[in-house]
């Protein structure tokens, strides 16, 4: 029986790029688009957390499904992020 490996957590700095209103602004308008309030605030905690990069295609908001997703270049940089 396989075990999943655990989500790295990385630290979120005091001040982050998600904090700046022309970033917000602009992934709402390409990478969430049509994503509410709420959902917009919340992938960018995901952002935040897993330290995935909208603007390099490793993570997006699906508005029609409601989902956040994790591109397979995203899955790639943790992969090779880890010393395992």
């Amino acid at each position: 029986m396989s075990t999943l490996p655990a989500v790295i957590e990385r630290p979120v700095p005091a001040i982050s790029r998600y904090d700046n209103a022309q970033i917000i602004r602009t992934i709402k308008e390409t990478d969430a688009k049509n994503a509410s309030d709420a959902q917009l605030r919340m992938f960018l905690e995901v952002c935040k957390r897993t330290g995935l990069d909208p603007f390099l295609k490793e993570i997006w908001y699906v508005a029609d499904m409601g989902i956040i997703m994790a591109g397979r270049d995203g899955y790639l940089r943790v992969a090779n992020e880890n010393p395992q």
